[in-house]
């Protein structure tokens, strides 16, 4: 009897253990479906992180960022619930936060990205602006870079597709890529824009002329959503004419100078005699080519080397390279009888990423302007202090630029 009893106790001692084992087992593979749940799920965010950069560009820390943000620190609370001591809590999320990317956004970038807006300009000094004040909304450029200007452009710029000027714009090519805004040079022929309009492009109309910029900063910060970009802009044009204002003043004699155009410098601007803010009046000079001078009704003019010799300036801006290069090296017999050649007084203006003095008039005369008027009276503005006034735009508005960069702008 005694026997039997020990028999039913063991049994039911041993049917006991096997209960509560069992129960052990199950609870324990909960658990580590839950660990290895909540593990899938942060790998499989951090996956989706990569494809979303934000950190490169401030304007790409938007609400997808704030959403990925929230989703991480779900994912690490769910895995440190699962943890034995608060040590191992800490050291988990430790771990995590030297894993996943800093996602911390400031006060500026907390607001959703705003939509970019695309836009073309169909003349280049509209579009120089556009590569100031709004590069990441463009759709096409007017014209192929020039090589040495890559480097000076924003950021895929150089890439876009040439869409041509003014007239001669592809209408076809340009609805294709579904722009917002075009904008026009005033004033704007109707049949050119009105085909623009009637398939919902919004028409916009800009100055050509570089002494109506400030009305061309304001309408692309009005209408493209970067005011406070515009407004810097505006400030820095102001200093610098400001500046460049207060300077002419001190001129004691203005120099003559000629500005030679295409590839063998027998092109220039011409100065009408009513024209009081023309180039050279505003760099503190006079232009040796009056327009009356030559019958033509262009500002551009077709010059001999007679004339030019005829002319004979003190001072020529040179707008090709290579003619810089042939004429500070080894100029031809008749360029050696002008007398900005024997006293070599020869500048080649900066053309990157666009024009800084001659045409087509663009933006960069902000900086063109001080630049020569240095040249030409070094007395009164120094190389130094016009360095860094174009270093300090390009640091603004375009990308840092070092004092190599500096001397290759300046075709040394």
């Amino acid at each position: 009897m005694k026997k039997s009893l020990l028999f039913v106790f063991l049994f039911i001692f041993a049917f006991a253990i096997l209960l509560n084992f069992s129960a052990c087992e199950s609870q324990k593979a909960k658990k580590n479906e839950i660990n290895s749940s909540a593990s899938l799920n942060l790998k499989q965010d951090e996956m989706r992180l990569k494809s979303v950069d934000c950190g490169a560009d401030k304007s790409a820390q938007n609400a997808e960022c704030n959403e990925h943000s929230s989703i991480n620190a779900n994912a690490n609370s769910n895995i440190n619930l699962n943890s034995n001591s608060n040590t191992n809590s800490n050291a988990n999320s430790s771990t995590n936060s030297q894993k996943m990317p800093n996602l911390e956004l400031n006060s500026s970038q907390n607001s959703a990205q705003k939509p970019i807006i695309k836009v073309f300009a169909t003349v280049p000094p509209l579009t120089a602006l556009l590569e100031i004040l709004y590069p990441q909304g463009m759709i096409g450029l007017n014209y192929k870079p020039y090589p040495e200007d890559i480097e000076f452009l924003p950021e895929n710029v150089a890439n876009l597709p040439v869409l041509g000027v003014r007239d001669r714009i592809n209408y076809e090519a340009i609805v294709a890529l579904k722009p917002d805004i075009i904008i026009f040079d005033k004033p704007v022929d109707k049949a050119l824009s009105e085909p623009y309009e009637r398939v919902g492009i919004k028409v916009l109309e800009g100055d050509f002329d570089f002494a109506l910029l400030e009305n061309n900063i304001r309408l692309y910060g009005e209408n493209l959503g970067v005011k406070e970009r515009a407004d810097r802009l505006l400030r820095f044009h102001h200093k610098t004419q400001s500046l460049l204002a207060e300077l002419r003043k001190k001129v004691q004699k203005k120099p003559k100078i000629y500005f030679a155009l295409g590839i063998d410098g027998l092109q220039s601007e011409c100065v009408k005699a009513d024209e009081i803010n023309d180039l050279a009046t505003l760099i503190g000079a006079e232009n040796v080519v009056k327009c009356e001078q030559i019958t033509t009704s262009k500002n551009i003019l077709p010059l001999n080397y007679e004339q030019i010799i005829a002319l004979n300036p003190e001072a020529i801006f040179v707008r090709e390279i290579a003619l810089y290069k042939e004429l500070t090296s080894a100029p031809n017999e008749q360029w050696q009888r002008v007398q900005a050649i024997k006293d070599k007084k020869i500048y080649y203006a900066p053309s990157s990423p666009s024009n800084w003095l001659t045409r087509p008039p663009t933006v960069m005369r902000i900086v063109g302007y001080p630049w020569a008027f240095s040249k030409l009276h070094p007395e009164l503005l120094s190389g130094d202090e016009t360095r860094a006034i174009a270093k300090e735009f390009f640091a603004e508005f375009l990308r840092p630029i070092s004092d190599e960069d500096y001397e290759r702008l300046e075709g040394k």
